[in-house]
């Protein structure tokens, strides 16, 4: 059992460690560089796709609270599912559609 990491009392394998911070890493490069093309590009579906890549990181790091026990479910469930979970998983997809009809919608 020497390939375990604690991390806030859970046992996680060296693997899914390695996985986490790379899902970190990666997801706030990402973070970074949709809010500098925010910031320089503010056309609609540019702001859709950084709200979804943020909102996404956001999801990442409630994914590591989920793991490590700091997040305790809420009482409110949508079939079962527990509600900010379904959010975070439904919402970026959600912005990156709504993005992908708008450009469509403008290149007509």
């Amino acid at each position: 059992m020497e390939n375990l990491k604690t991390i806030y009392g859970i046992l996680l394998s060296q693997s899914d460690f390695l996985l986490y911070v790379i899902k970190l890493l990666f997801g706030a490069f990402a973070a970074f560089l949709s809010i500098a093309v925010w910031s320089r590009n503010r056309t609609c579906e540019w702001v859709f796709i950084a709200l979804g890549i943020i909102i996404k990181y956001a999801g990442i790091v409630f994914e590591l609270f989920i793991y490590s026990g700091i997040y305790i479910a809420w009482e409110y469930k949508f079939c079962g599912i527990d509600l900010p979970k379904l959010l975070f998983t439904i919402l970026p997809d959600l912005l990156f559609i709504l993005a992908f009809i708008v450009v469509l919608h403008k290149s007509r």
